[in-house]
């Protein structure tokens, strides 16, 4: 099964995060594609705004789950889960528990996780990405 990941661009300022989430979900058995990794390396190839959002939108298309990683408001973000949502996809919604995701993502997620860590990210994940993957 393919993951979207979507994120607040930041440059390279959350890769680390990034990276680390999709070592969670790759250890889960999921293929994953990350706007700001796959499509532009963090803004190091320089590609017009048009196209890097076609090239999301085609990515979302093509995957079976969307998430979110949701720390902080996001108006590309918004945009990327409302294009998901009218696909009806499966929506996930993650962030650290010292964040509050904002009600308008979680109204249209199917799922929202709180985590501490990487690793109970990974616990938390297992179990809903099996409830979903079962619907």
């Amino acid at each position: 099964m393919r993951i979207f990941l979507g994120a607040k661009f930041f440059g390279a300022d959350n890769r680390e995060k990034l990276e680390e989430i999709r070592k969670v979900l790759t250890s889960l058995n999921f293929e994953v594609f990350i706007g700001p990794v796959d499509i532009d390396n963090y803004g190091e190839i320089r590609i017009h705004p048009k196209e890097f959002m076609e090239r999301v939108f085609k990515e979302i298309s093509k995957s079976d789950i969307v998430m979110f990683e949701h720390e902080t408001v996001s108006t590309g973000v918004g945009i990327e889960a409302g294009y998901a949502k009218s696909l009806s996809k499966k929506i996930i919604v993650i962030y650290p528990k010292k964040y509050k995701a904002s009600a308008s993502i979680e109204g249209v997620s199917n799922a929202v996780v709180h985590y501490n860590s990487f690793e109970d990210l990974k616990d938390k994940l297992r179990g809903v990405l099996w409830k979903l993957k079962s619907r």
